[in-house]
């Protein structure tokens, strides 16, 4: 492995800001910290970079122990690489020569700098200076000054923070392409899932210090392993559930059948609807009535309000333009059945019913 934590755990005086954080990132691969402000994130990624010592737990880089409690190896020698949210390059120095900072001798004008200058695309800008470029092109060259030691780690925090919603994903894109180009292993914090699921590998969902799963953008979403996940990544809606059989439970909009975790006791839960779930169907014998919409281009993204007034959301291609007040029928279609027993602890306070976002 890359990068190992185990029981990683962090207090600034009464406050225990990470709280026995444990993953493994394994090497090449891109990993993301993600979670609302003051989650911990930024801690732990600080905690890997060697500028905060752990009150408990271990870091590992490669197959050695850089921090333990009480104990933490120096930055500069724990072979990692940084990229910070103001990008920090030398105002005084040309593209070719911020890259080039972290190199010695002959090489801060050799074949390393040339290779990250045409792998970020910054080839006719070598002798550009920092006011001279994009923030784009900034953050490229940021990246590229980085990744020129060639690091055991790529630490990122929060890179994109200061570009538009819009700008923020196609530069995640992107970067998760250099990154693959140079084969590096990289950990990225953001607030922003939509970053996360277009340059990570493996997503950590935090918040208030813990670390709640550590997996794939596609189980995040469809298997959350708690209540937090599932109202954090994507949007849904809890709907009252009754097990009826082995494999099934029965809704207000229907029976549904799927594997069950063996865990689950009781008969009645809390099932998560996500919108790609609720297909508008005018054949359907289940209705419901729009209490919202939003045009999103290709879909509408209506808000249902079903006869007992729970909601759900359903994604509808946008020539199917109906109103606010208009009942349309629908029907459900889940790959995955996302139980939870009804009193689960959750990380919001939303009834059964209600939408999440």
């Amino acid at each position: 492995m890359q990068l190992t934590l185990q029981n990683l755990t962090v207090d600034f005086d009464t406050l225990r800001a990470v709280d026995g954080v444990s993953l493994q990132l394994e090497r090449g691969s891109i990993g993301c910290l993600l979670g609302p402000s003051g989650c911990g994130k930024t801690t732990v990624l600080r905690t890997i970079a060697g500028f905060e010592v752990p009150s408990a737990g271990t870091v590992w880089i490669r197959d050695r122990e850089v921090s333990r409690a009480g104990h933490a190896l120096p930055p500069e020698a724990r072979r990692i690489g940084m990229v910070f949210q103001d990008y920090a390059l030398f105002p005084h120095l040309d593209v070719a020569r911020n890259i080039g900072f972290g190199l010695r001798g002959a090489e801060r004008s050799g074949e390393r700098v040339e290779q990250l200058l045409e792998l970020v695309d910054m080839a006719d800008y070598r002798h550009a200076y920092p006011h001279q470029l994009s923030g784009g092109q900034q953050q490229r060259v940021a990246l590229a000054r980085a990744m020129a030691p060639r690091p055991d780690l790529l630490l990122l925090d929060e890179p994109f923070g200061s570009q538009d919603a819009e700008l923020r994903e196609k530069l995640a894109g992107q970067v998760r392409d250099l990154l693959r180009e140079d084969s590096a292993t990289a950990l990225l914090v953001t607030h922003d899932q939509f970053e996360a699921f277009a340059m990570a590998d493996v997503i950590g969902v935090m918040n208030r210090g813990r670390l709640h799963q550590w997996d794939t953008a596609y189980h995040l979403y469809h298997t959350p392993g708690d209540l937090f996940v599932g109202d954090f990544i994507g949007q849904g809606t809890l709907l009252p559930a009754t097990r009826v059989a082995e494999d099934r439970v029965l809704t207000e909009v229907g029976v549904l059948q799927g594997d069950i975790d063996a865990g689950l006791e009781g008969e009645q839960f809390n099932l998560l609807i996500r919108p790609d779930d609720v297909i508008h169907d005018d054949d359907a014998e289940s209705k419901a009535r729009i209490v919202a919409r939003s045009f999103r281009g290709a879909e509408f993204l209506y808000t249902l309000a079903l006869p007992s007034g729970n909601r759900v959301l359903c994604l509808a291609p946008s020539h199917h333009d109906h109103h606010v007040g208009q009942e349309i029928g629908i029907r459900l279609e889940v790959e995955h059945l996302v139980l939870f027993a009804r009193d689960a602890p959750g990380g919001f306070d939303k009834p059964e019913g209600q939408v999440l976002d």
